[in-house]
């Protein structure tokens, strides 16, 4: 129960510095006309990581307990999500830095390793997302719903 509850809080976390992270992508972003393919595939992942992460905090919340929830996998273990904490922070500094100073837009080899560490962060909560949609079915999530995490 301890795990689930630092689960929970570690959660919380991520979910408030990842929709600060959407606002600045996207408001910087906007500010760039034409913007690239590689940013937009960005903004992609930065909006399907803050849904993954949204989902699984209803989940949570939903539960009838927190026993009833599946035990987190490795990959969401205390260690993982202060890993995934300290990259977002990091991503959200550096979004920071060049919103502040009117820097040049990410070029495509700032934005790929991003783009692989969102991915797979989502990837992540989407597999613990999962673990709790087929172990629990009083959560109100159906099966179908998801798929839309997964990309094939």
């Amino acid at each position: 129960m301890a795990e689930t509850l630092g689960l929970v809080a570690n959660i919380a976390a991520v979910v408030q510095l990842a929709a600060e992270i959407t606002k600045l992508s996207y408001g910087y972003i906007r500010e760039v006309k034409n913007a690239p393919k590689v940013q937009k595939q960005y903004l992609q992942e930065v909006s399907g990581l803050m849904d993954v992460l949204f989902r699984v905090e209803q989940v949570i919340m939903e539960a009838d307990s927190f026993e009833a929830l599946p035990t987190p996998p490795d990959s969401l273990n205390d260690e993982a999500l202060k890993n995934c904490h300290a990259e977002l922070s990091k991503l959200q500094l550096e979004l920071l830095k060049k919103k502040s100073r009117l820097i040049r837009p990410f070029q495509d080899r700032e934005l790929r390793p991003q783009i692989d560490m969102l991915h797979k962060f989502r990837e992540n909560f989407a597999t613990y997302l999962s673990s709790c949609i087929l172990c629990g079915p009083t959560f109100e999530i159906n099966r179908s719903q998801l798929m839309q995490y997964w990309v094939f």
